[in-house]
């Protein structure tokens, strides 16, 4: 089964299940990179003003309940599954042929009606334009984050035409909040849709760094008019895209539709939120469970980084944010979905004296168009000629644990960076038996 964009269908069954989406009050964004966190700052900042927020991102994690949250955890299995069964079967009994996505954002929406959410932040799937979220009546913010080449199979191999998909959830009577974009022929389409429909928009600049200590960073944005310190939970200096435009969204929301969110409900916010699998450090203690033998006083502790980072421009924050962290070399863990630009991200990566594990990951659950680059193929990408690497540094395993008993079997292994894919981001919460 392949990725089939269009309207039609969940329009379709959302009708036959009484259109619980058309009176969600939502955010609504789209981009290429930090949507994600930009949803769980939104959803995080409205859960300490006092509003009961679903929030909606995707993929999941390991099982689809994560994709659907209300006040900041997945709803409950019961509720899910029950809401689960009934979009199953109206797409059944009616014949509409709604793809596994579209149920799933059908599920999302009728969650959120049925327990009367005030706010509802949805994350886009794929593009925009064409998405199913996309089937939604106009936001009441919609924002774009940063855009570059990504799902070019679908959404077109030049910047613009990837833009032209992400606009579209820009519709008139929404507010548009533009993320900052380094290319700038994503700024000219963000900012022609913005006028074409007659939505007033905001394009953001990046917040500026208000402290650095090594226990402690915070960002100053600019909220109702004022500067405002934030603490800033997730790592990296591209957050501070990110938080600025999840405030920007924030501000729009109290600016043009009269939402009541006061300045300590944005500290809280900022200081609550938790993105996992982005630049996520993992304890000793985290790793415990999966570990086979305990590591004495003889062997250096395990320092492990764990992110998602699956196209060209998350590779290159996560490069940056690792050339701060080296010591010398770095051990890679990678795995990818098919058709993704391993060459590109590998050569953003990778450098002389590092050595790579070759994984693949498991199948993700309802998702049967995701498939995992065989590891073979990884291998002979990194060690080709004119590589960072040696052959004889890339090595390939049948799963992420056997190449976490290799790395955990040396007495010092440096650092250890595991990247390339959310699903392989599953597999490490799975192998050590991580909770969301």
């Amino acid at each position: 089964m392949s990725i089939q964009m269009g309207l039609a269908r969940v329009a379709t069954l959302l009708e036959r299940l009484g259109n619980p989406h058309a009176a969600l009050r939502v955010v609504h964004v789209a981009g290429t990179n930090g949507k994600g966190s930009v949803c769980s700052y939104v959803a995080s900042v409205l859960h300490a003003a006092g509003f009961r927020t679903g929030c909606f991102t995707s993929p999941h994690l390991l099982e689809p309940r994560d994709s659907v949250r209300i006040g900041g955890v997945p709803v409950a299995a019961d509720v899910f599954t029950s809401a689960e069964a009934r979009v199953a079967t109206t797409n059944a009994e009616h014949g509409i042929g709604a793809t596994p996505f579209e149920q799933l954002v059908a599920v999302a929406f009728s969650v959120f009606h049925e327990h009367s959410v005030d706010y509802a932040v949805i994350e886009v799937g794929l593009g925009g334009l064409g998405d199913a979220t996309n089937v939604l009546p106009p936001p009441l913010v919609a924002v774009v984050t940063s855009i570059g080449l990504d799902h070019v199979e679908f959404l077109g191999s030049t910047v613009a035409s990837i833009a032209q998909h992400k606009a579209g959830i820009i519709k008139p009577g929404s507010v548009a909040v533009l993320g900052p974009q380094s290319e700038p022929e994503a700024r000219r389409v963000l900012v022609e849709q913005a006028q074409r429909t007659g939505c007033p928009y905001t394009e953001v600049r990046p917040a500026t760094r208000a402290s650095a200590s090594p226990t402690a960073q915070a960002a100053r944005v600019s909220f109702a008019g004022d500067a405002l310190d934030l603490p800033q939970m997730l790592p990296g200096d591209f957050q501070l895209e990110n938080m600025a435009t999840a405030v920007a969204a924030l501000d729009a929301l109290v600016t043009h539709h009269g939402v009541p969110i006061g300045r300590s409900a944005l500290v809280a916010g900022f200081a609550s939120v938790r993105w996992p699998g982005r630049l996520e450090w993992l304890s000793p203690a985290q790793m415990a469970a999966g570990c086979s033998v305990p590591r004495d006083a003889s062997q250096a502790p395990l320092r492990v980084l764990l992110d998602g980072a699956h196209n060209p421009m998350a590779a290159l924050v996560l490069r940056d944010y690792v050339n701060g962290q080296r010591p010398c070399s770095v051990h890679w863990i990678v795995g990818f979905t098919r058709g993704k630009d391993v060459k590109t991200i590998l050569g953003s990566l990778l450098q002389t004296g590092d050595t790579v594990s070759a994984v693949p990951f498991s199948q993700p659950p309802g998702m049967p168009w995701i498939q995992c680059e065989p590891p073979a193929r990884i291998r002979d990408v990194a060690a080709q000629p004119g590589s960072a690497v040696e052959a004889a540094a890339v090595v390939c395993h049948d799963s992420f644990g056997s190449a976490w008993r290799a790395v955990e079997a040396q007495p010092d292994p440096g650092l250890v960076v595991i990247c390339g894919s959310l699903y392989l981001v599953a597999d490490v919460y799975r192998h050590f038996g991580l909770s969301l």
